[in-house]
């Protein structure tokens, strides 16, 4: 099964046995993650990490502080964004929240 080319750039993950796809963008400020259900269409997950800014950009400035955005981590934003409501199978507005790395999630 293909996915629609509005999905470009998002990668795979399977959480449970339910699989999602997320990617990842920086700013100048932070950066978010966007997750979705594995059918297009679906209400989507905006994930903000306050602080993390794209290296390349914080370079000049030398405030670069980098995180590895792994599966690891996409999990628990999975899990957080279920637990604040998101209901990837539905559509609707984007649920959006801030990840806080150190909660003791799934």
């Amino acid at each position: 099964m293909g996915y629609a080319s509005k999905s470009k750039g998002y990668r795979n993950i399977t959480v449970e046995g339910v699989r999602y796809r997320w990617r990842f963008d920086s700013d100048n400020e932070n950066s978010t993650v966007t997750l979705q259900g594995s059918e297009s269409g679906g209400q989507q997950a905006i994930v903000t990490l306050r602080g993390l800014r794209d290296p390349w950009l914080a370079f000049a400035d030398g405030t670069a502080r980098f995180v590895v955005v792994s599966p690891k981590m996409v999990r628990r934003m999975v899990c957080q964004a279920l637990a604040a409501g998101w209901q990837p199978q539905r559509r609707g507005a984007p649920v959006r929240f801030d990840f806080h790395a150190n909660e003791n999630v799934g």
